[in-house]
């Protein structure tokens, strides 16, 4: 029996050394794990930075406006802190270069021990709330926060330190860089969604909204494209019972006509300048609705985009004539 457990014991010393020397098949596909997903996907930053590119040259072209001045600042700001962000991850993926991708005591030293992968957690989270915050305006889907986890309990789901010991205090060097990884190249996304809404100009579609606590002012649009000499139609009104609410409108500091708890607007488009050499271009109008919550006036105010055409857009025969 004793010569037993002495032969048992020395298969598994000599099956322990030979992983030492020889990868097996676990730690081979870790290996590829980690050679694979070291680095963010360049086509994810290379894009973003060409819509960048495309926003300046088009506010350029139709003459700098402050509107559009103020949205390059915002993508500014928007793609220095993506940036930074996506640095500090690389940072830490740098200090797990060279390590046996199967290990994880060197994930527990780096991230675990002193709490450094819960604070990155928790950074990460915190930019992704300002992204919602900051950039309220534009109508954007909701960003899910990456310490996320629907398979868990409910209390869980959202809990990062039961995020941090899961994948921190377990996880090896190949499944670690990878996570790291994955949130560089969600964080690339997110901005992307942003920087989209931003290029376009259209910072609220055909139905925005703009809060006051749980009151909203709304406004709905018939199109927000419209042609040299079309008339633009839109309505402003608020989310409570509108017509219990007696609200008062202004457009562009004027008062205008409130229809069943709506304000009116309709405003024949005017020409594009001939020295603004752009198709396309972007304006804005502003309104604001006053009504009555507990006893006091409340007032919203919104600034609303809408896209001119010239008629060379969508005249064929200047189109051939341009030609």
């Amino acid at each position: 029996m004793q010569t037993m457990k002495l032969l048992l014991l020395g298969w598994v010393i000599w099956g322990l050394s030979a992983c030492k020397t020889t990868p097996n098949v676990f730690q081979q596909k870790l290996q590829a794990i980690s050679q694979t997903l070291t680095q963010p996907r360049p086509a994810l930053l290379k894009h973003n930075e060409k819509i960048i590119t495309a926003i300046k040259a088009d506010v350029r072209k139709q003459g700098n406006s402050r509107e559009g001045l103020e949205r390059i600042k915002r993508c500014n700001i928007l793609h220095t802190r993506t940036l930074v962000l996506i640095d500090t991850l690389q940072l830490f993926k740098g200090k797990l270069n060279n390590q046996t991708p199967a290990a994880t005591t060197p994930v527990r030293q780096l991230l675990w021990h002193n709490e450094e992968g819960r604070k990155l957690a928790i950074k990460v989270n915190k930019y992704i709330t300002w992204l919602g915050y900051e950039f309220k305006d534009l109508r954007l889907p909701k960003f899910e926060l990456i310490t996320t986890r629907h398979f868990a309990v409910k209390e869980e789901q959202q809990h990062p330190d039961k995020f941090a010991q899961l994948h921190f205090a377990y996880g090896s060097v190949a499944t670690v860089r990878a996570l790291l990884t994955f949130w560089q190249n969600t964080l690339l996304e997110y901005e992307r969604e942003i920087l989209k809404k931003l290029g376009s100009g259209d910072l609220c579609a055909s139905m925005c909204c703009y809060g006051c606590g749980g009151v909203e002012a709304r406004v709905s649009t018939q199109s927000d494209i419209i042609r040299l000499g079309e008339v633009y139609e839109a309505k402003m009104f608020v989310s409570t019972n509108a017509s219990r609410a007696n609200p008062r409108a202004t457009y562009n500091g004027s008062p205008i006509m409130v229809k069943d708890g709506r304000g009116e607007v309709r405003v024949k488009v005017k020409p594009i300048p001939d020295s603004i050499k752009a198709d396309k271009v972007t304006r804005f109008w502003k309104g604001s609705i006053t009504f009555k919550t507990k006893g006091r006036d409340t007032t919203l105010s919104l600034r609303v985009p809408y896209t001119v055409l010239r008629k060379s857009v969508y005249d064929p025969s200047l189109q051939k004539n341009k030609k």
